[in-house]
């Protein structure tokens, strides 16, 4: 049984699951380079060409007009499923799968979810079981026109200070770490936040292919001092203002999760935009050491096709066999690498990266998620004092933003705070929790703050023999390991991207480790 998932929001993204294993995934930004963009048409037409008028059901979030149209056309005989106003249910759905728990309380944190009379889904919480059981145990719904605000929207009011398309918050979450000091009081009261504190105005950003005035949450008190130019001399009140709606709007969900511990269950599914958020999601495991978390990587839109089908196919079926979400993590199909450039054996990339080299990796599939795990990176030498200042200026992004490390599973306790119970915490594979670092030399990965976002290598992961390669030379196997694009980019996805950016940027080596080729621009 084939079902197509298709979702039609920003992130935008089309998934074949046959059987209930992912056969094709793919998120239109990255066929067509347009960050963010929808609905995924391009998507559609692939999976066609592809497989041909092969589905049995079509399900999804069809919000614009022209996508159920080409789906009838592409797929006439194909059963069509609408699941406009369960948004929050198809995050669930993928969180709750993907976490290999049999039975576990799925909260989704979200900006704007399914719209219904009542208001907008921006907070709730499900009691998820095999095999298909998501019963509502919580629901915040919000309401701009009447005034009531939701957790991610008093987030969203920090990005907007910083003059920032409301999606842009992982640029918050950096920012966040140089404020000290809560810069107004409190947002929230009991939980809910203060709705006279802010207000939703619409502004005008260039956002995927279409530009023009989107809304947002602001703080009344200081939207006036909204600032485009953020730079090492001004950026205190912005820091702090981030800081205090990271600490408030964290504790916010924290006190969500703490209404349900007389249920007993000990797993925890967190999911929806804000699930993205690395430091809210190190609090929590914090606040709750005795829960099992399980933080979604496609914790945005992304992965919403991916859980209508999932929903459907459980449906269905009834069946209770584990999903393997590991084969959702990676996008479309692979590229071939002609041989047509200079071949390298491993120790010139270990070379290069010790002797402060920047290497781009284009490895089989691009990542599906919004985070770098090896396959589109680029890495560089954790140890440089300059390495931020650096890979900053190849990335062509904001000073105050942090990069991730890329370490060998078993010598991470060495590196970072993190307990010996936690070396094959699922979450650290996939850049979901933000640690503390104890090595003081790690200055590229060390954010102000001192922590660093991980992402855990085991001897399955093609960059293995690499970082082993690198712990033998430098005493640790540890890299800098930030996103292959550059700043307003998706991530690239076929070899003419990763040429393109590549020229595009000072890189200097991009590396094909499959077939062992590299380009050099020396």
């Amino acid at each position: 049984m084939r079902i197509l998932g298709q979702t039609s929001h920003h992130d935008s993204s089309i998934c074949l699951l046959e059987d209930g294993n992912v056969l094709r995934f793919y998120k239109e930004e990255r066929l067509n380079g347009i960050k963010r963009d929808s609905p995924c048409i391009l998507g559609l037409y692939k999976i066609y060409e592809e497989f041909g008028n092969t589905i049995d059901y079509i399900v999804g979030e069809a919000d614009d007009v022209s996508v159920p149209a080409i789906c009838k056309r592409l797929f006439p005989s194909a059963e069509v499923i609408d699941v406009k106003n369960l948004h929050h249910l198809c995050h669930a759905s993928l969180a709750f799968y993907s976490s290999g728990f049999k039975e576990a309380l799925t909260v989704v944190i979200d900006r704007n979810g399914s719209t219904t009379n009542e208001g907008t889904e921006s907070e709730t919480v499900f009691c998820c079981r095999y095999p298909n059981t998501f019963t509502t145990v919580y629901q915040n719904l919000s309401n701009q026109i009447d005034g009531k605000y939701n957790i991610t929207g008093v987030y969203e009011s920090a990005t907007a200070l910083i003059d920032q398309h409301p999606l842009e918050s992982g640029k918050t979450m950096g920012l966040a770490s140089y404020g000290r000091n809560k810069l107004a009081p409190s947002l929230f009261e009991d939980g809910i936040p203060i709705k006279e504190k802010f207000t939703t105005v619409h502004k005008d950003y260039m956002w995927g292919s279409i530009p023009g005035k989107h809304h947002t949450v602001v703080n009344k008190e200081l939207h006036s001092r909204t600032t485009g130019d953020l730079n090492e001399d001004n950026y205190h009140v912005y820091a702090d203002y981030a800081y205090q709606v990271q600490s408030e709007t964290q504790k916010a969900v924290g006190d969500i999760i703490e209404k349900f511990e007389h249920l007993d269950i000990k797993n925890v599914c967190i999911t929806g935009g804000y699930g993205l958020n690395v430091v809210a999601n190190q609090y929590l495991t914090e606040r709750f050491p005795w829960y099992n978390f399980f933080f979604e990587p496609l914790a945005d839109d992304t992965g919403n096709s991916i859980g209508a089908a999932l929903y459907l196919h459980h449906e269905l079926t009834k069946s209770e066999d584990p999903f393997d979400f590991k084969n959702t993590m990676f996008h479309g199909k692979e590229y071939p690498i002609p041989k047509e450039y200079k071949t390298c054996e491993l120790d010139f990339i270990v070379d290069s990266l010790r002797n402060d080299k920047s290497v781009a990796v284009f490895h089989k599939q691009a990542e599906a998620g919004p985070r770098a795990l090896g396959n589109r990176s680029i890495l560089f030498n954790p140890w440089n004092p300059d390495a931020k200042e650096i890979v900053n200026k190849i990335k062509k992004r904001e000073w105050y933003r942090p990069f991730a490390a890329m370490v060998l599973d078993y010598e991470a306790p060495y590196l970072f705070n993190m307990g010996m119970h936690e070396i094959n915490d699922i979450n650290c594979k996939y850049m979901t929790r933000s640690v503390t670092v104890r090595d003081p030399f790690l200055y590229g990965i060390t954010h102000i703050d001192q922590t660093c976002r991980i992402q855990t290598i085991d001897h399955k992961h093609h960059l293995y023999r690499l970082l082993r390669s690198i712990s033998s030379h430098t005493g640790y196997g540890v890299l800098l390991n930030t996103s292959f694009n550059l700043a307003g980019k998706p991530l690239v996805e076929t070899l003419a991207d990763a040429e393109k950016t590549f020229y595009n940027s000072d890189l200097d080596i991009l590396w094909f480790p499959e077939t062992k080729q590299f380009i050099s621009k020396d």
